[in-house]
This record gives structure tokens, sequence and C-alpha cells, in this order.
């Protein structure tokens, strides 16, 4: 992407995310994002949580790896 006749990477990626998702206006595009914006918010919130407690009280939790983020979004 070093000469002019190139495409920004910007839109190279809205490219490749709206043949993907298809054509969206961008207020509609927010009906998919805002949920999961707030979903990794609050896995994020209740991983700290659980850990602060955790440590409180000096227990060693296990939580299953399906349910952490990290697993649940790359399925």
């Amino acid at each position: 992407m070093t000469n002019g006749n190139d495409k920004s990477l910007e839109s190279w990626i809205w490219d490749a995310a709206c043949s993907i998702r298809g054509a969206k206006d961008a207020p509609k595009f927010k009906d998919y994002i805002l949920p999961l914006i707030f979903t990794k918010r609050l896995c994020d919130v209740f991983d700290d949580e659980l850990n602060r407690i955790a440590k409180e009280v000096g227990l060693d939790i296990h939580i299953p790896a399906m349910s952490q983020w990290t697993v649940s979004i790359s399925n």
C-alpha cells in the first residue's frame, strides 16, 4: 500500500466487511456492533470481579473454557 493506486487499508477492510455482512447503512451497523461491545465489556468486568473476590477469599476459581470470552468469540 505504498503507491497512490492502492486502496487505503481502511477502505480495503471496510470493503471486506461489506462483502461478509452485506451492504448495511452505518446507522444499522450499530445494531450488530453495540451488543458485541456490551457483551465484551460484561465479560471483562465479570472476570475482573471474579479474580478480585477470589483473591480476597483465597480461592482458586476455575471457569470452563467454553464460558470465557476468548473461546466464545472464536466459535
